[in-house]
């Protein structure tokens, strides 16, 4: 099972509100509403969108979409900080998420996609959620034209690592430190 984790704790200041909330290509859904729509759609076994304490609006849109929201008390520490708070809160669903009768966890891992890349279609996750299934890889990534992007899924075996990723670079050091897997 593949767990959805939305990052939306940024702050929006250009913007003026949550970029969560701004329309999708149709104006009556948000962007927030349709990445949400889009990892159920995907077959993702959960969906969690990671905002800042007070973002009681983000917080309202998740819920009506069906996604757990979860605080990130230290957003202002960045991305990865999300990416963590999302993890701690995945994990912590763990053992209500296992099968069998030796329990095996049933999370095999984590799709991140940041808020602000809306165009991510049910079609892309659908696909790495499919992929990690059958590669044998620890890390999937969407491409395009040879570019890596968003969004970016980790299976289980890379938790800790993501846990003891410097701040200052994020999960990028993780991403490049063996390219092969």
């Amino acid at each position: 099972m593949i767990a959805v984790i939305i990052l939306a704790a940024g702050r929006s200041t250009r913007m003026g509100r949550p970029k969560a909330l701004l329309p999708h290509t149709d104006p009556r859904t948000t962007i927030l509403a349709h990445l949400i729509r889009s990892a159920h759609a995907a077959g993702a076994g959960f969906v969690l969108v990671v905002g800042r304490p007070d973002d009681q609006a983000v917080r309202m849109e998740a819920e009506r979409e069906g996604a757990q929201f979860v605080t990130n008390p230290r957003a202002e520490d960045g991305q990865l900080s999300s990416v963590l708070a999302g993890l701690h809160a995945t994990v912590q669903h763990a053992p209500d998420l296992t099968v069998g009768p030796a329990r095996t966890p049933a999370l095999a891992g984590v799709l991140v996609t940041p808020v602000d890349v809306p165009l991510v279609s049910t079609a892309v996750m659908a696909h790495l959620i499919e992929r990690a299934g059958t590669s044998g890889a620890a890390i999937l990534r969407a491409t395009h034209a040879n570019r890596h992007g968003h969004p970016v899924l980790f299976m289980r075996e890379v938790f800790e690592e993501l846990r003891k990723a410097d701040p200052s670079v994020g999960a990028k050091a993780i991403l490049r430190s063996r390219p092969d897997r």
